[in-house]
């Protein structure tokens, strides 16, 4: 009972969101849909922060994996995946998750 006491103020720390509206401009690379044993599926992308433009350009080892919540976004992500444009993603980061990775895109439009 005291160890369940003295980790509740951890688990309530870790409810919500660290980060709102945060943005970060990328190429999609896939999109894909998760099946985990325990959790409900989901789909979720993965995003290359390194911009190609005509074959040439800034290439990056860093890749983002990001949480879609709805279908109809999932369709977006899979059409900017297919074109292989810029796009500019917003997204909220979790702070604590089980069974997703912890940023959630909200909001994807072709980058300038």
């Amino acid at each position: 009972m005291k160890a369940l006491i003295l980790l509740l103020p951890f688990f309530l720390m870790g409810c919500g969101y660290s980060a709102l509206n945060s943005e970060f401009t990328g190429q999609v690379k896939y999109v894909e849909e998760t099946n985990p044993l325990i959790c409900d599926s989901f789909f979720q992308s993965g995003v290359s922060l390194g911009v190609m433009k005509n074959g040439t350009g800034s290439v990056s080892t860093h890749d983002v994996r990001i949480y879609i919540a709805t279908p109809e976004l999932a369709e977006l992500f899979k059409r900017a995946a297919s074109s292989t444009v810029p796009v500019k993603i917003t997204y909220r980061q979790r702070r604590l998750t089980w069974c997703i990775p912890e940023m959630e895109a909200t909001k994807i439009e072709i980058a300038e």
